[in-house]
């Protein structure tokens, strides 16, 4: 096998390589926006459960938690947005892997 081709091969390798520890990072960071949905989910659930056992005596109190039940709800939102993210840098990077892996076996092929 000539050089340029090694070195064509050596390439695709080492994009496959950064393909695949990118993948993995996108996928721990999916597992932490879960995660974290589920918490903040949790956190919602229970103000929202307090906001409810407010009464009218309590109404600077009720007001206040319905301000967190608001700021949790954007919190959720905001991690719904980053586990988005991750799910399609995942799909892209498999994409990237699945296109590099065919091409390298093209080039194995051609080299035979």
């Amino acid at each position: 096998m000539n050089n340029k081709n090694r070195d064509l091969m050596d390439e695709m390798q080492r994009e496959v390589r950064e393909a695949r520890i990118e993948r993995k990072m996108a996928r721990s960071m999916q597992v932490e926006s879960e995660a974290s949905i589920k918490n903040i989910q949790k956190q919602c659930d229970e103000k929202v459960k307090m906001e409810r056992l407010m009464n009218d005596k309590n109404r600077d109190v009720m007001n206040g938690m319905q301000a967190e039940v608001r700021k949790c709800r954007a919190d959720r939102a905001k991690a719904e947005s980053a586990l988005s993210e991750a799910t399609a840098t995942i799909k892209n990077l498999e994409g990237e892997i699945e296109k590099a892996n065919f091409e390298l076996e093209e080039l194995k092929e051609s080299k035979e």
